[in-house]
């Protein structure tokens, strides 16, 4: 997805949703390599006057060859955008109805799961194919990238991790047990075999190198400790 039309889209977003009125600036710093693996991602900042809103969008890959290779390689029924678009947009919402419906707060237990900026419209099935997934960037409040991957995270970064995985874990079952999912195309999105995108030769070659390289890592990283 060209620039420009991620540009053009962030100022339909700006017009649309966020309700900025006139002409509007649109800046966009694309994310370094290494930090964002599947997608192609970017900060962007839209103006209007004295008024500044920030945002983060991801699109398909197309800066870097070995994103591109990662998602040429997925099975045609993989579907990675289009079952991340649907997951923010609708399964968010039904989150929210299985939370109001045991008169809980929705806001308290999904403070984890960012609200999508998206333009009014149809969810179709490959829509997100044809448009950018457009967040709020919350560096703007306060939260920052994971500046040491490579060495993981800490116990509490490892602790909220797991509890927000136990969360969704739960929710999934709730709407399971509740027969609460009838859309025809999140049902299909939801319904998958991952499997298939990892042992396949595609997928085999690309764990083995993976492997390899981690392993050359850790050898230097092992010997640079000792030095």
């Amino acid at each position: 997805m060209s620039e420009q039309k991620i540009k053009d889209h962030c100022r339909k977003v700006s017009q649309e949703v966020i309700k900025l009125l006139g002409p509007v600036e649109c800046l966009l710093e694309p994310l370094q390599d290494g930090i964002n693996f599947g997608s192609d991602a970017y900060f962007v900042v839209i103006k209007n006057g004295d008024e500044q809103r920030n945002l983060f969008v991801k699109v398909p890959p197309q800066s870097n060859d070995i994103k591109q290779f990662f998602f040429e390689s997925l099975p045609d029924d993989f579907y990675m955008f289009e079952r991340e678009f649907y997951v923010y947009n609708l399964l968010r919402s039904l989150f929210k109805t299985v939370i109001e419906d045991q008169n809980q707060d929705p806001e308290d237990i999904l403070d984890f799961f960012p609200i999508p900026l998206t333009s009014p419209g149809e969810m179709t099935f490959s829509r997100g194919m044809e448009e950018p997934l457009v967040f709020e960037n919350l560096s703007t409040l306060g939260f920052e990238m994971w500046k040491d991957e490579f060495n993981g995270f800490d116990f509490d970064h490892a602790n909220i991790a797991m509890k927000t995985y136990g969360t969704l874990h739960a929710l999934g079952l709730v709407l399971h047990e509740e027969n609460i999912l009838k859309d025809v195309n999140l049902l299909k999105l939801l319904n998958m075999d991952i499997t298939k995108s990892i042992f396949n030769e595609s997928g085999l070659e690309m764990t083995d190198k993976g492997f390899k390289a981690f392993i050359i890592w850790m050898k230097d990283h092992h010997e640079n400790e000792e030095s």
